[in-house]
């Protein structure tokens, strides 16, 4: 079984609080976490990347378009450890 493990480090320096946030989705192959985009707006260009390079998928990330691959890709995140290079 596939096990996703996502972990999180999110600090905000004015008030000096810090957050981890940990994820383990075991058997699924879309991990779901939560946008941290209503509190840190420029997080979504990265939220973007990752759900395109690894499968998280941001609930709240008002733009979830592809930044580098095709609209239409239907293989899994190239980025992930199961992914199978074509080709060699």
């Amino acid at each position: 079984p596939t096990i996703s493990k996502t972990i999180e480090n999110v600090s905000k320096t004015p008030r000096k609080k810090a957050r981890v946030m940990r994820s383990s989705n075991p058997g699924n192959d879309t991990t779901k976490l939560s946008s941290l985009y209503e509190i840190f707006p420029s997080v979504a260009f990265h939220e973007r990347e990752c759900f395109e390079m690894l499968g998280v998928y941001f609930e709240g990330n008002p733009d979830n378009r592809r930044l580098l691959l095709p609209e239409d890709w239907a293989d899994i995140p190239p980025l992930r450890k199961d992914f199978d290079i074509k080709g060699r």
